[in-house]
């Protein structure tokens, strides 16, 4: 997921107002909403603009405005800063009215129309729209859902022709991202190789690959050697001096260093709320070769792509091994890694492994020889163990998780009842509005999954309940803690159990962190 910067702004206009007695008091209390998705829209959706016809429509009605709300992002999402504390203000019964330029404005998006139904309904609160079209008062609550999709509607018009307008754009062959390759620079929407030393850097990456070298191997040597980041030669704001394996991956695979411009790969899409970017399929990816000079030839190109297809897929995460995640370097503070191929099984300083020399020194200690010194360590701990002393910390222990285990099936099953009143709403709207049948039971699918997957969440939770609420579970528990400190091995509970930190430095100099966890 790509993630999309927000600006917003909430400004108190009259503080005096928004005190308990006067909320209580004075039923004309108004607050407004505006938005726009950039910084670059027209005067007619501008922020000014919406803020002044908002401001009129409250004056109009002879109310009183104390907040403007002012998000700059899109009205599909649900992340917006101003809305979220909108919503939290309608909680708190901060205002009766709510006044947006256009119900666009307030969401595009259906869940998040159901919810401003739902705190709007139960705190009373009344939307309005300055062209008419959501009047809660006029209409009923029902009217939020509408407008959101109708607007829903229009938002999906609107990327369709936009996305249409960037096809175009990618079939006269111009570039369509503001950064180029890295070896690249733009002239006129054009792919022009570089002066400079990058398009060598490029060849480089390409040929150390084939001779068998790995991207993290490349990362680090291009690091030691001072060469500027892709970041830095295009001088962005976050550059780093730090060469990544992702970097050098982007590198490999993109299809531009063979002279073909290649543009329409991924397109947005929302879902619950949040922004994704997914991959599109081959046919609909616009492809022109030899539009620009090549760096690259196509056959050092395709060989990179058979060795990089030949590779494990990504999301094949590497097993957690037995210190993962508490074993740190002590003269750099960073997380020791495993690396099966590094001296029969050791683990090694992840700031060396990432970036070389230069971050930190070349040491590593074998899972074996760390197993044999914990081993020790953990015999004299045990010996001064006093288990009845955590005894009663375990029995607090246990009454905590059951709370949070119930509060979360409380939650879970509050989530149940709102998805139900949701789909009994959705299917008013079945037998009422035929014209949105598609949409609407695409939604109720969509719903019905989700009751499937809550529904499974609480039957797991339930049994984790009735497990703390086993008579026998303290004595249970008590006995599997007198079997582990008589343990014969060192193995990944007598780990997670006894030990919270090892430090190891270059010299493995050992420092243990004991502690004592619930099993």
């Amino acid at each position: 997921m790509r993630k999309k910067t927000t600006q917003h702004k909430i400004q108190i206009i009259d503080k005096e107002l928004l005190t308990k007695d006067n909320r209580l008091s004075q039923k004309g209390i108004a607050a407004n909403y505006v938005r726009v998705s950039t910084n670059h829209e027209e005067q007619e959706t501008s922020i000014q603009n919406q803020t002044e016809l908002c401001s009129e429509y409250i004056e109009e009605h002879g109310w009183k405005r104390v907040i403007h709300y002012e998000d700059i992002c899109s009205g599909r999402i649900g992340k917006r800063p101003a809305f979220k504390q909108l919503l939290a203000d309608m909680e708190k019964g901060f205002f009766k009215y709510i006044v947006v330029k256009e119900g666009s404005r307030l969401t595009r998006n259906t869940t998040t129309a159901n919810k401003i139904k739902e705190i709007s309904e139960k705190n009373h609160i009344h939307l309005f729209s300055v062209d008419g079209q959501l009047n809660t008062k006029k209409y009923g609550y029902d009217n939020i859902i509408e407008v959101a999709l109708e607007a829903q509607k229009e938002a999906m018009l609107a990327s369709k022709r936009s996305k249409s307008g960037l096809r175009m754009k990618a079939k006269r062959k111009e570039y369509m991202g503001s950064i180029p390759p890295y070896g690249y620079k733009l002239v006129e929407n054009t792919l022009v190789v570089r002066e400079d030393a990058s398009p060598n850097v490029v060849k480089r990456i390409f040929n150390d690959y084939l001779e068998g070298k790995g991207a993290p191997t490349i990362a680090k040597e291009l690091q030691t050697e001072g060469i500027p980041t892709p970041s830095m030669v295009f001088g962005k704001r976050n550059a780093t001096a730090n060469w990544r394996d992702t970097s050098v991956y982007s590198i490999l695979r993109n299809e531009h260093y063979i002279g073909n411009l290649v543009s329409c790969k991924e397109s947005t899409t929302v879902t619950n709320e949040k922004l994704y970017r997914i991959k599109n399929q081959t046919e609909n990816v616009v492809r022109h070769e030899d539009v620009h000079e090549a760096i690259i030839t196509s056959t050092t190109f395709g060989r990179v792509q058979e060795i990089l297809a030949s590779k494990p897929q990504k999301g094949q995460k590497e097993k957690n091994h037995l210190y993962s995640h508490i074993l740190f370097c002590s003269d750099c503070s960073s997380n020791l890694v495993y690396r099966k191929n590094w001296n029969k099984g050791s683990y090694i300083c992840g700031n060396y492994s990432k970036n070389g020399v230069t971050a930190c020194s070349n040491h590593a200690i074998q899972e074996k020889e760390m197993s044999f010194l914990l081993s020790e360590a953990l015999v004299t701990f045990l010996k001064s163990f006093d288990l009845a002393s955590y005894l009663p910390k375990v029995e607090i222990a246990f009454k905590k998780k059951k709370r949070f285990f119930e509060g979360r099936k409380s939650a879970l099953e509050n989530e149940l009842r709102v998805i139900e009143d949701r789909m009994d709403t959705l299917t008013d709207f079945l037998l009422d509005k035929k014209k949105t049948l598609f949409q609407l039971e695409n939604k109720m699918e969509k719903l019905q999954n989700e009751l499937e997957v809550i529904k499974e969440s609480i039957e797991e939770i339930q049994k984790k309940i009735l497990i703390l609420e086993d008579k026998d579970a303290h004595l249970k528990l008590k006995n599997r803690i007198i079997n582990f400190c008589s343990f014969t091995e060192v193995t990944p509970k007598i780990v997670n159990m006894f030990v919270n930190k090892i430090d190891i430095n270059e010299k493995k100099d050992v420092n243990i962190q004991f502690g004592f966890r619930m099993p």
